[in-house]
């Protein structure tokens, strides 16, 4: 009978340590989740803001930027075009003239999504 109220008590002890260091861990666990949900929250109101800076943008040119003629600074009011990619677009068309919008893909730093943005803002005469 000692031995079985011994058994007992270290299975007593056992299960009281296992449901203390369970619930130490449960503020952890929210914890980080809450962290999670908080940084894609941020990534989500930072995509947003991204989405209005470029509607922003370009519903303040009101006319369409030739890309064959427009200096440095125009060019850079474009959405995604900075100092570098513009001064790009330039050497590209000294040595030949853009005649659509696919040949800016040939601009190092103009990808899709880029050149997507840019449809609405441009002209190539």
């Amino acid at each position: 009978m000692k031995r079985f109220i011994s058994v007992f008590f270290l299975l007593f002890i056992g299960c009281i340590l296992i449901a203390g260091n369970a619930q130490a861990k449960a503020p952890q666990e929210k914890t980080s989740k809450q962290q999670t949900v908080k940084v894609e929250k941020e990534k989500a109101e930072k995509k947003a803001r991204s989405a209005k800076a470029t509607a922003k943008q370009a519903k303040t040119t009101t006319q369409k930027v030739n890309v064959n003629t427009a200096d440095a600074k125009t060019l850079q009011t474009l959405p995604g075009i900075g100092p570098k990619i513009a001064e790009q677009i330039i050497q590209h068309r000294e040595k030949q003239k853009f005649s659509s919008a696919e040949d800016l893909l040939q601009v190092k730093g103009i990808g899709e999504k880029n050149l997507k943005k840019l449809l609405p803002l441009i002209s190539f005469r």
